[in-house]
């Protein structure tokens, strides 16, 4: 990903990701709330259940109050129309499958027409740091791209995808090993 095209809190949230999962026992614990504060309330979290849908666990703050509700325990996919959520989920399961971040952006509308850009960043949150998960969960940041005040303080209705930065796959996945033997 060429990182001066995203939003310093991506890169912000990729760094900490990369330092979690690449060397657990040099870092130790993942970062506490208190190192990257100003991202908290843009977080959120969802699993795959029964292999098929993403749901949210967690969301923040920030989040609620630009959807007008909670978000937890909703599907992923009731954020898109129906053009743009099966690419939306098939980027989660690339997401998964490279086990590395990946980047949305998209187009967020309210019911009166009003618009603003956001970039979703998703990361799979594997063993090294989630070891009691059972199911693939994916940590996400929603983070404006301009001030949501366009909005007018109104709930964001729907949105709509306008790029995909797919993870890079330049490099093996950590879950998987080599072993050669001569025989």
């Amino acid at each position: 990903m060429n990182q001066r095209l995203h939003h310093p809190n991506t890169t912000t949230l990729i760094a900490a990701w990369e330092r979690i999962t690449d060397k657990p026992e040099q870092f130790g614990k993942p970062p506490r709330a208190a190192e990257h504060g100003e991202l908290m309330a843009n977080l959120f979290v969802i699993d795959q259940v029964e292999g098929l849908h993403w749901v949210f666990r967690s969301a923040g703050s920030f989040i609620d109050s630009l959807f007008g509700r909670s978000l937890i325990d909703h599907e992923f996919g009731c954020l898109w129309p129906s053009a743009d959520r099966a690419l939306a989920t098939t980027f989660l399961s690339s997401v998964q499958i490279a086990d590395r971040p990946g980047i949305l952006r998209t187009r967020c509308e309210t019911l009166l027409g009003e618009t603003a850009r956001m970039e979703m960043t998703l990361a799979p949150l594997g063993q090294n740091v989630s070891p009691l998960s059972k199911t693939p969960r994916l940590l996400g940041l929603m983070q404006p791209l301009e001030d949501f005040a366009i909005l007018n303080h109104r709930p964001i209705w729907r949105q709509r995808l306008t790029a995909l930065y797919p993870p890079e796959t330049g490099t093996p996945s950590r879950r998987l090993r080599l072993v050669s033997t001569r025989s």
